[in-house]
């Protein structure tokens, strides 16, 4: 009934306003059709947004019925905005004009640079993020274990895998801190050595950003915008292997073995933590700023109105 309420109010508003305004739609679900419809009446430009990629991608969200879905849009939308090249690439292939396609991704507040990270403590490892199933977190907890357990592993989060993921640490023998749901992260990212996402998919991940913002190593699975964020254009690694990118490092999806390994080697080096923490902040500022990215969406708005 309030996604009834919600879509009606939301094609009265669109509908009244036949001004030349572009309207961003968030996903590609209900609401997109609603603003479609909407738009036939109205005119206005349409810009649509999508946030995931892979097995969470918003171009499959409606299951069968998504080439019908997609054929009704390619009338109505006027540019679709992908957060990352996979996303680009999922877009041209669900029928999308590849003129019509453009990359931005999401923005972070850098803030001032992170201090350093003190010498002569256990390494500390950080996972921010709801505990759900396609954030594979029982990859991360088997590969914790296999790596030995080399550090402080803190996961800040809720969900509904909290339980299985509490009864899993405690069969593998690891200490694990699940912090539940913080408020600011922040401060635990920037004292954070090395930040993790063992993700089967992601859209452009904001916690990798802010890790990457606070200065953290960063490891994550090689899917979606980590893969832009941390080593371009880059191909999956094989099984048991991680790549090394300028920005982070990079591990197959579900591969707790490299993911351990990697995770061995990152909290037993410290220089290349350092190394990959500026490299990430550096990355960060230059790409990700809040400042660059909203200048995207003001040039995009300005080339989609025209004079």
């Amino acid at each position: 009934m309030e996604r009834a309420t919600f879509a009606f109010r939301l094609w009265r508003e669109l509908a009244r306003n036949s001004a030349t305004r572009p309207v961003l739609v968030q996903h590609l679900l209900y609401p997109a059709l609603v603003a479609g419809f909407a738009r036939g009446r109205g005119g206005f430009p349409l810009i649509l947004r999508v946030s995931s990629t892979g097995a969470t991608s918003d171009f499959a969200a409606w299951g069968a019925c998504s080439p019908l879905v997609h054929r009704f849009l390619r009338t109505r939308v006027h540019t679709v905005v992908a957060l990352n090249e996979a996303g680009r690439r999922e877009a041209v292939a669900a029928g999308y004009f590849a003129d019509r396609i453009v990359v931005i991704p999401n923005g972070v507040e850098v803030g001032p640079p992170p201090a350093p990270r003190p010498w002569g403590r256990p390494t500390r490892v950080l996972h921010v993020g709801g505990l759900r199933p396609e954030k594979r977190l029982d990859v991360l907890l088997t590969a914790w274990c296999q790596a030995g357990a080399p550090g402080q592993l803190t996961l800040v989060g809720d969900g509904p895998e909290r339980g299985r993921l509490e009864a899993l640490a405690s069969s593998l023998g690891i200490r694990v801190t699940f912090a539940g749901n913080v408020e600011e992260p922040g401060a635990l990212q920037r004292d954070a050595d090395i930040l993790v996402l063992s993700s089967d998919a992601e859209g452009m991940s904001n916690a990798l950003l802010e890790g990457m913002a606070a200065g953290c190593a960063c490891l994550a699975t090689h899917v979606g915008g980590n893969i832009d964020c941390l080593a371009p254009g880059s191909s999956e690694p094989v099984e048991g292997v991680w790549h090394e990118g300028p920005f982070g490092w990079l591990v197959r999806r579900g591969d707790a073995g490299a993911f351990g390994q990697a995770l061995l080697k990152l909290c037993g080096e410290r220089e290349t933590r350092d190394r990959l923490g500026r490299a990430a902040r550096e990355r960060a500022c230059s790409e990700y700023a809040l400042p660059r990215v909203a200048s995207l969406y003001a040039d995009l708005i300005a080339r989609t109105t025209g004079p």
